[in-house]
C-alpha cells in the first residue's frame, strides 16, 4: 500500500510539472513526429488537462494514505 501511495505521489508530480516544462514537452516524440498533433499537444487546455489527471492522482493518493493509516484494524 505505501508503495502505491509513493507511486501515485511521483506520478502525479510527473504529470502535474511536466507539460509546463517546455523544453522537456516541445522535445518529445508526439509533438516531433505527428504534425497534425502539434497544435493540440502544446495548446494550454491540453497541458492543464494532463495536468488535472495530476492533481487527481495526487488526491487518490492522499486518500489512500488516510484510509491506511486511520482505519480500524
Amino acid at each position: 500500500m505505501i508503495l502505491f501511495v509513493v507511486f501515485s505521489f511521483f506520478a502525479g508530480f510527473i504529470l502535474l510539472a511536466v507539460p509546463w516544462i517546455d523544453v522537456i514537452w516541445n522535445n518529445n516524440y508526439f509533438v516531433k513526429e505527428f504534425y497534425f498533433l502539434r497544435k493540440i499537444l502544446l495548446s494550454n487546455y491540453f497541458r492543464g488537462m494532463i495536468s488535472s489527471l495530476g492533481l487527481l492522482n495526487f488526491y487518490c493518493a492522499i486518500e489512500e494514505f488516510l484510509n491506511f493509516f486511520l482505519s480500524e484494524k
